[in-house]
């Protein structure tokens, strides 16, 4: 559990577990088309991030 004393190491490694990128995907919002936007999306530990469509 962190706390308001945990080491800044402590904390990083707590996000990076929390989170993943998902790698670069295109969108289209009307009628742009937006190419290699990144995306994070939280995870538990231990699970792989959902696949992008």
């Amino acid at each position: 559990m962190l706390n308001s004393t945990s080491s800044p190491e402590a904390l990083r490694e707590s996000l990076r577990a929390s989170f993943a990128v998902v790698p670069r995907q295109n969108m289209q919002i009307a009628d742009r088309i937006l190419t290699h936007i990144s995306f994070v999306t939280p995870v538990g530990r231990g699970e792989e991030p959902p696949m992008a469509a």
